[in-house]
């Protein structure tokens, strides 16, 4: 009488089968398990937010129709969705993000394809820049008069690209004039620089941004002449030493003379140079000699 019965793999391994008789016969075989087919695929990712400076480590594991799992490589070709990373395959496969946003990195193997999500953040300061007119200032020198402003504000950049506006503090400094109050805020993402006093040497206003206990500073040189003429002042003074200003009209003879000078001012009282064909005394007045003025 023959018996026969049926093994069927369900784990996977190496797995010993003994067989007994009632007459006290024995054997014993071994079989080897494999894994069968696919039915799964999962993608786990070592973490669900990282930052742009950070690498993703992401394992597949592949999963037979009995359950069996297996680590297994997706090679790099297989990777069809890396949003905008760089994918080095592998146990784990390893994705090196850039731009910050949610991406989806997609990956197939034996024909199952499937996905996993992670959210990238901005990585740490790479640069530290004063931003004029939507372009880079650092270390630049504008020219403005007193009449008009200068407004800058402050932008950080990660080592992949990626851009955001910081708070920082700022001062402004010249060799000569106080200058307080001449910037709109001294901590913030932007400032406006209000320029009173004209002058032949520049202003220094500079930022600085704190990230993780380092400072990144960066400065602009400004400028700052006279603005549009505002104010006449006009004096005069007759070769006897008479002032305009204590007589009501000057009298005077054919031998005298009468010096005029006159000034000119902007809105912040910054005075104007003035600048004559004939002009006597280096400019700040006009002998007129024998003529009369009425």
């Amino acid at each position: 009488m023959c018996i026969r019965d049926r093994f069927t793999g369900d784990s996977v391994g190496t797995w010993s089968i003994t067989i007994n008789s009632d007459i006290g016969l024995s054997d014993q075989i071994d079989v080897q398990v494999g894994y069968g087919e696919i039915q799964s695929l999962v993608l786990e990712a070592s973490e669900s937010t990282i930052s742009a400076d950070d690498l993703l480590y992401i394992n597949a594991t592949r999963i037979d129709v009995r359950g069996n799992e297996l680590l297994v490589e997706i090679i790099e070709s297989n990777w069809t969705d890396t949003s905008d990373g760089q994918i080095t395959s592998g146990i784990p496969s390893v994705w090196a993000p850039n731009l910050q946003g949610t991406k989806t990195i997609t990956g197939t193997f034996e024909g199952i394809t499937e996905s996993v999500t992670v959210f990238v953040t901005r990585g740490s300061v790479s640069q530290f820049h004063m931003i004029v007119d939507d372009e880079v200032a650092n270390n630049q020198l504008f020219e403005i008069t007193t009449d008009e402003s200068l407004s800058s504000s402050l932008r950080a950049i990660d080592a992949k690209g990626n851009t955001w506006i910081v708070e920082g503090t700022w001062e402004v400094s010249h060799n000569e004039f106080d200058t307080t109050g001449i910037i709109s805020s001294n901590n913030s993402s932007q400032t406006t620089f209000n320029p009173v006093i004209a002058s032949f040497t520049t202003y220094t206003i500079t930022a600085t941004h704190i990230e993780n206990s380092i400072a990144f500073t960066e400065s602009i040189s400004v400028l700052a002449s006279v603005g549009d003429k505002e104010e006449l002042v006009h004096t005069g003074i007759d070769s006897n030493f008479t002032s305009y200003d204590i007589v009501d009209g000057f009298v005077i003879t054919a031998d005298d003379f009468i010096q005029f000078s006159v000034d000119m001012f902007d809105a912040d009282g910054n005075a104007c140079l003035l600048y004559t064909s004939d002009a006597a005394d280096e400019g700040l007045g006009v002998d007129l000699g024998g003529r009369r003025i009425i």
